[in-house]
């Protein structure tokens, strides 16, 4: 496996997780390299083993990593999925799988926690709706797309659940969620883009449930290797109200935009720093703020002690 492009991380980087248990959303096209950035966790031992949640079969990308149990807990729907229903590997069994899967992480000894899958779930559960439901039946249209999104909603609540229960347990370790996207329209003639391959409505829940969602983009340079980098500014074209990128600190949003960061213990380093950062401001200002009114209160007693 070859080292990361760094030699050590934020020095409370293990703290910080513990408390924060960050939830990171990575929204990206096929090739685009998530499964890679997943994967790049193994470089860091603050953030091993990672528990791995595979509902995608993307197996292949990261098999090192996933092939040593030291390293890494690897959960695979297709080779698990006969515990689940009648051995069919429908949507259903998926849910169940994937419901059960999550419970079990908020339990698992690691240092970091991926779920990859969710939106080829979304869309594979409306597919076999689609086939299983007659075309006749009054409630046809909405049944295809309502079952999909309360069993999404139900997952994305799962994940909300084990991050709270982590943090509450002290044993917070970052959650990464990968999905899909897709070409969304605004309406017959307005503007195209692109978004997360799930539903508007649950796209903005899962990036409320949040506290990073950014676009993993791979840029290839003619005569280079190329490398994937996470973009955090909206979409040029969506319509205004239609971003789906969200980062709880400014500081990292910035560091995001002048640089690449093409691991994600590279990423945590950095939002650690960024956070501690404005935390300190945060505390200097309110300082200041207290001093200013203390000086001010004396001000005032001496006005009213010489009337």
């Amino acid at each position: 496996m070859t080292q990361p492009p760094f030699t050590s991380l934020h020095p409370d980087l293990t703290g910080w997780v513990r408390k924060t248990s960050p939830l990171v959303v990575i929204v990206g096209d096929s090739n685009q390299g998530k499964t890679r950035l997943c994967g790049s966790l193994a470089y860091s031992h603050e953030l091993c083993p990672i528990y791995y949640i595979d509902a995608d079969g993307g197996k292949a990308t990261i098999a090192a990593i996933a092939e040593h149990p030291d390293v890494c807990t690897y959960r695979d729907f297709s080779q698990e999925m006969e515990n689940f229903g009648a051995g069919e590997g429908d949507a259903m069994d998926e849910f169940r799988w994937l419901c059960s899967a999550l419970d079990d992480a908020a339990r698992a000894e690691c240092g970091s926690i991926v779920i990859e899958g969710l939106s080829r779930f979304y869309t594979r559960n409306r597919q076999e709706l689609m086939l299983t439901t007659p075309a006749t039946a009054k409630m046809s249209a909405k049944r295809v797309n309502l079952v999909p999104a309360h069993n999404l909603s139900a997952l994305i609540g799962k994940i909300s659940k084990l991050k709270g229960a982590r943090r509450k347990a002290g044993a917070g370790v970052p959650i990464i969620a990968t999905l899909n996207m897709k070409v969304c329209k605004a309406g017959e003639d307005g503007p195209t883009w692109l978004g997360p391959a799930i539903s508007e409505n649950k796209a903005r829940e899962l990036m409320e449930a949040a506290d990073f969602m950014g676009r993993l983009r791979r840029a290839d340079a003619e005569g280079s290797p190329g490398y994937s980098s996470l973009q955090v500014d909206p979409e040029p074209m969506a319509p205004e109200g239609r971003s789906y990128y969200k980062v709880r600190s400014s500081g990292l949003a910035q560091a995001l935009r002048s640089a690449c960061l093409p691991h994600l213990p590279m990423l945590f380093h950095e939002w650690a720093i960024q956070e501690e950062r404005e935390r300190t401001e945060l505390e200097s200002n309110e300082h200041f703020q207290y001093v200013a009114q203390l000086l001010a209160r004396n001000k005032a007693s001496k006005e009213k002690a010489a009337e």
